[in-house]
């Protein structure tokens, strides 16, 4: 059969690669979808291996380091693009920052201590809450708010499952997440 001597050819893919190596699988288009945040695995100020958040700008095709030795990654965008919440880690203890795109001076935004894990923030719509997965030291992950006005957190869910990647609707009414409550990975929602 003539078509089966024909050497393969990879196909061809109209991409253009804007960054390369061990990359966060935690990623985040700005509002305007001009800008990229993400983290990237690299040698820290001690030459130990670190995530740190770069931001991609798809108009100049140019990344940059936006955190330098924080651990960073999960980064979130405000609705107004103005700035990025991400989760830190420093030894054992996670926390959720606070960043200004332009400035790129980092706010702690929770005070966390012991061995805990922050993770998955999202921002409501009208930017005034970030609601985020926590697993304490118990290791029980769940879903807590944060108001940015009060700086005061408050737990949403109690299950001794896993409930964790928290997604707004779209009026912010609602957040749909995933749980592990009986035994395997379900949607819910919270009103």
């Amino acid at each position: 059969d003539e078509d089966t001597t024909k050497k393969w050819q990879k196909p061809k893919y109209d991409k253009n690669e804007v960054d390369f190596g061990r990359l966060h699988s935690a990623l985040n288009w700005s509002p305007d979808g001009q800008k990229l945040a993400y983290a990237k695995y690299r040698y820290g100020k001690n030459g130990s291996m670190i995530w740190d958040l770069k931001m991609y700008d798809a108009e100049s095709e140019k990344s940059e380091w936006i955190t330098d030795n924080l651990r960073a990654a999960h980064p979130a965008w405000t609705p107004d693009g103005e700035h990025i919440i991400f989760a830190t880690h420093e030894k054992s203890t996670a926390n959720l920052f606070k960043m200004s795109v332009s400035e790129k001076t980092p706010k702690q935004l929770t005070f966390f201590s012991g061995e805990v894990s922050v993770f998955n923030p999202a921002v409501s719509p009208d930017g005034s809450q970030v609601v985020f997965s926590f697993s304490g030291e118990d290791g029980n992950t769940d879903l807590y708010l944060l108001e940015f006005s009060s700086g005061e957190s408050s737990r949403l869910t109690t299950s001794p499952a896993v409930d964790y990647l928290p997604v707004w609707s779209p009026d912010g009414a609602a957040l749909i997440y995933t749980s592990h409550e009986g035994s395997t990975p379900n949607l819910h929602v919270i009103e």
